[in-house]
């Protein structure tokens, strides 16, 4: 079976744009990829890594039709996210935005984390606060993913 890849650069994530007008919430996120797969017309396998787990499970429930399968690698899945998202969180977005965002860089270089560290001072710091606060998906218990079958991998 032939395959076409379409890689999603968030917005607000990396060197992608960033709209002034766009919330950067997950829910937003989803909607943006919800929108491209409607347009193409066919069905699609879904693939989210990190907080792109959480945008994958919010895209395919808003579009189930749409959606074949649905792979999750290190997803942001429980509340608050993973440890780095729960300490972007724990800024009141005012902090984040001041000083936050910098100090957040600081820590992943000091610590050893280049990749990380150059990834998140390229990305808006309204968008991954955003991002961060909203990856409270309660998707446990919540039926967003039946009809998908779960393993691990």
């Amino acid at each position: 079976m032939r395959r076409r890849s379409i890689l999603v650069d968030l917005l607000g994530s990396g060197y992608g744009d960033r709209p002034e007008c766009f919330r950067y919430r997950i829910e937003d996120h989803a909607r943006i990829v919800v929108e491209l797969i409607q347009s193409l017309e066919t069905k699609v396998d879904f693939f989210g890594h990190s907080m792109g787990g959480a945008v994958a499970v919010v895209a395919a429930t808003m579009a189930p039709r749409r959606a074949r399968h649905l792979v999750l690698a290190e997803p942001n899945l429980d509340v608050g996210g993973g440890l780095l998202r729960r300490e972007i969180a724990a800024y009141p977005e005012s902090d984040y935005l001041l000083y936050g965002h910098a100090q957040m860089v600081a820590t992943a270089s000091k610590e050893g984390d280049p990749i990380w560290a150059g990834a998140l001072a390229i990305s808006c710091p309204r968008g991954i606060d955003c991002a961060a606060t909203s990856l409270a998906i309660h998707w446990r218990g919540a039926n967003c993913c039946s009809g998908y079958t779960c393993r691990a991998l």
